[in-house]
């Protein structure tokens, strides 16, 4: 049995890297069974596979570094999943991550201190606020609430003790949260992101309280794979880095206008997007005039790994490649002639 306050003390980087493993597998495991409860913002199957890739690069990053402090451990962790965001939820996720890093960055300042229990109740506030502020349109129901919930129960005291209580509440609120959006309630099932970033939790509580081989999202719905019928906010994905010149304000109400499933998050590298669209060339040439680093195209109901890459700096051609099943990547600053000839198209 686990004593309370028998955890760990502080933060530290060590603790960041255990975390990111083990959420890292986690998610892989359940990917599949999360996959199959998304129906919401595009029944797109896709959200734990996207959740799961984006937490893997935040990992890889933790890998690469090593850093020994907790507070700059959670920025390269936020960073890395950033920099690779996949989908909305892997977007909103990303937020949520840089969210965190900042309120630990701000309760530990300059001093390099290993945030403790009460950082940690402060940066899980400053966590939710930023992943509902990075979405055009926050929607009731979804992992936002959850986020919001968790947020509301931390409780302060002993560090193994911030989170378990909150987790638990919001896992079993988790069926009268999913029913207050239109769309999860008719389709009869859980937010998908919600469950994400639950797991995601659970296994920092678990490695907080430093207990190994727990059984992390067991209570996961297994639901049956639907049948996808409508693209809702639009046939195609287009997920960007954006240069830190970058107008945030003006790119989210933009996208706004002309898809759905916007998020916008930024970081002192630059800003990421994301928005389910029709419009590809329109979108792209509005990202184009706000210093565009990078675009992936992919049709939403493609494969989650598309079995082509095409390189191409021509913004019309990009929906006709993406709705033949390739993933397209159009690089911002790069010349048609400083493409390769084996992927310039």
């Amino acid at each position: 049995m686990q004593v309370a306050g028998s955890g760990r003390q502080v933060l530290d980087g060590a603790a960041v890297h255990a975390w990111a493993v083990s959420a890292s597998d986690a998610l892989a495991r359940l990917a599949p069974r999360i996959d199959a409860l998304n129906v919401f913002p595009v029944a797109d199957d896709d959200t734990g596979t996207n959740v799961a890739l984006t937490v893997a690069a935040g990992r890889d990053a933790l890998v690469r570094s090593r850093p020994v402090g907790g507070a700059q451990a959670v920025d390269v962790l936020a960073r890395g999943a950033l920099a690779a965001a996949r989908g909305s939820s892997g977007v909103i996720l990303g937020a949520w991550l840089t969210g965190l890093a900042e309120g630990l960055a701000v309760s530990t300042g300059t001093d390099h201190i290993d945030p403790g229990a009460r950082d940690l109740v402060a940066a899980l506030s400053v966590a939710a606020r930023e992943a509902t502020a990075a979405v055009e349109r926050p929607s009731p129901g979804t992992m936002l609430d959850t986020a919001d919930q968790v947020a509301r129960g931390a409780q302060d005291g002993a560090l193994d003790q911030v989170l378990p209580g909150a987790v638990d509440a919001a896992r079993r609120a988790l069926v009268d949260t999913s029913l207050r959006h239109p769309v999860l309630r008719a389709a009869g099932v859980v937010d998908a992101g919600a469950c994400a970033l639950l797991v995601l939790l659970e296994a920092f509580a678990a490695v907080l309280a430093d207990r190994s081989g727990v059984d992390l999202g067991d209570w996961v719905p297994v639901a049956r794979p639907h049948e996808h019928e409508d693209a809702g906010g639009g046939a195609f994905e287009v997920m960007a880095a954006l240069g830190p010149r970058a107008d945030a304000v003006a790119v989210r109400t933009a996208l706004g206008a002309r898809g759905d499933a916007v998020a916008v998050v930024g970081d002192p590298d630059g800003w990421r997007t994301h928005v389910h669209t029709d419009t590809v060339p329109q979108v792209l040439d509005l990202l184009a005039a706000h210093d565009l680093v990078q675009a992936v195209v992919r049709a939403v109901h493609g494969p989650h790994q598309p079995s082509a890459v095409v390189v191409t700096s021509e913004a019309g051609h990009a929906a006709w490649f993406a709705a033949a099943g390739a993933a397209v990547l159009l690089p911002g600053a790069v010349s048609d002639a400083a493409l390769p000839d084996a992927v310039r198209q």
